[in-house]
């Protein structure tokens, strides 16, 4: 009778206290995502990493994760969120880096043709991508 009790302890407290990562992309204004993270617990993704990777294998000089191309790294913002231009590619993946045995991963929402002049101003006025605007915009390969 102690050890189930024990057992039973112990695994409610596992539940309890486990967590999973989460992560959501929605397209927001045009030419744009959204992206929300965090962990089923409601624990916040803040300042922890986001990756966007071009959803293809690369074996080149710049950076991967995987064995694919890291198209921007960045973190999430104190709600655990990030809005971003669409990469210039038609499929890549948004990543959440939670920690060891807490990533996941989600693909993303293609650049739409009908949004390639709210996309070309949401590049031209970016002020998020930083060093790594030209391989996020396809101008390095």
């Amino acid at each position: 009778m102690k050890r189930l009790l024990l057992l039973l302890i112990t695994t409610l407290s596992f539940i309890t206290f486990s967590h999973a990562p989460t992560i959501e992309i929605e397209e927001d204004e045009p030419g744009y995502i959204f992206v929300q993270a965090g962990f089923s617990n409601g624990e916040s993704a803040y300042n922890l990493p986001v990756i966007v990777v071009q959803d293809k294998n690369y074996n080149g000089a710049y950076k991967t994760w995987e064995g694919k191309l890291i198209l921007f790294e960045g973190v999430f913002d104190e709600d655990g969120s990030i809005v971003l231009p669409k990469p210039k590619t038609k499929k890549y993946t948004v990543i959440f880096n939670g920690g060891v045995g807490h990533v996941t991963e989600k693909k993303g929402i293609p650049l739409k043709k009908e949004e390639k002049d709210a996309w070309e101003k949401a590049i031209k006025e970016d002020e998020i991508l930083g060093e790594w605007k030209d391989i996020y915009t396809g101008k390095v390969k």
